[in-house]
């Protein structure tokens, strides 16, 4: 496998005894998240936002070195942490990912495209009815597109006894970060490392493969330290017609077995596909040898599937990685306002 480039480092680079499994609890695109022993990983963390734990928001790092106050994580309303019950809304460039969050239980994602407005507030209010109606049925909303994201708060709070929260805006990303002061950083980067981190307790590295590629590294002690961010498979193939006379407009798709592309079209899926394989196979292969150890791989996004479904550096695929972070990012939260009580 890809993974024998590196012995050296792949001697070093698993747990004894840490493997985690990613079951399925019988709800259609439903995923618990479960240790050995079957408890729920995500109860397991304990991030804060302490001087020497950082957190980091939505769109800027916040940390010792950054000067801005600490954001503090508002009670999201007056339930028990295991009464989680809520829609998590993620906004990406291109595509929405709408979800039920009951506890650390992800169940009924869907996608939109992010452009038609009414198809996603809709779908909203479906989920919503989804939730069980004795108790509050928040809307959490994470998105890269800061404008978008508030028109759609807006939206919904006109229709809506519910309460509407912003990552960044009501609460952080549970993750302390290693980053250049100032520095803007998308929530789903955030929230993917804080969803793996809950998982797994140790390093990894989260591929996000949507409208761009991010490569991400997360060290064992859970602190996101950024990654890699590379145009995504849709986009060089745009770029490719833009650019060109001749190339055809496609939209990406998995290329079929043939590796040699008989025709314009497969020789551009080709290309894109090979190419972002050999730029995560790269970073990987970096990281490993700049911390020492070989991480596990985790893979999300729209086109995760066709890319690494086949690909043995990759150890998993989470498409709903993100909204479990916005899950965990909530129960934190839920946490902190609680006074950091234990759920009974």
């Amino acid at each position: 496998t890809h993974r024998r480039l590196s012995p050296r480092i792949h001697a070093a680079g698993r747990v004894a005894g840490r493997q985690h499994d990613i079951q399925s609890n019988g709800y259609t695109h439903a995923i618990e998240l479960l240790d050995p022993d079957g408890e729920l990983l995500a109860d397991r963390c304990r991030l804060g936002p302490t001087v020497d734990n950082p957190c980091c928001v939505a769109g800027c790092h916040v940390g010792e070195d950054t000067g801005h106050p600490r954001l503090e994580a508002p009670p999201l309303y007056n339930a028990r942490m295991e009464d989680l019950n809520m829609v998590v809304v993620d906004l990406g460039n291109t595509r929405a990912r709408v979800a039920v969050a009951r506890d650390v239980s992800i169940s009924d994602a869907v996608s939109i495209p992010t452009e038609d407005f009414g198809a996603l507030t809709g779908t909203i209010l479906g989920h919503r009815n989804l939730l069980d109606e004795g108790a509050a049925r928040p809307i959490l909303i994470a998105s890269v597109d800061e404008p978008l994201g508030h028109r759609l708060a807006s939206a919904l709070k006109d229709q809506l006894p519910d309460d509407v929260y912003i990552v960044g805006d009501d609460l952080p990303v549970p993750v302390p970060c290693d980053l250049a002061p100032e520095t803007m950083t998308g929530v789903d980067r955030l929230l993917n490392a804080c969803a793996a981190w809950s998982v797994l307790q140790q390093a990894c590295i989260i591929v996000d493969a949507g409208t761009a590629v991010t490569v991400d590294f997360v060290d064992g002690a859970g602190v996101f330290h950024g990654g890699v961010i590379a145009p995504g498979a849709q986009m060089q193939l745009d770029a490719l017609h833009r650019g060109t006379d001749s190339l055809p407009e496609l939209s990406f798709t998995t290329p079929a077995a043939d590796p040699m592309g008989k025709s314009s079209s497969e020789a551009m899926l080709h290309g894109v596909m090979y190419g972002l394989q050999g730029l995560v196979r790269t970073t990987v292969e970096r990281y490993a040898e700049f911390y020492g150890a070989f991480p596990q791989v985790i893979a999300t996004g729209g086109d995760a599937e066709a890319i690494f479904k086949d690909d043995a550096l990759v150890d998993r695929i989470v498409p709903d990685l993100t909204v479990l972070g916005m899950a965990v990012a909530a129960k934190h939260a839920m946490r902190a306002a609680a006074g950091d009580e234990e759920p009974s």
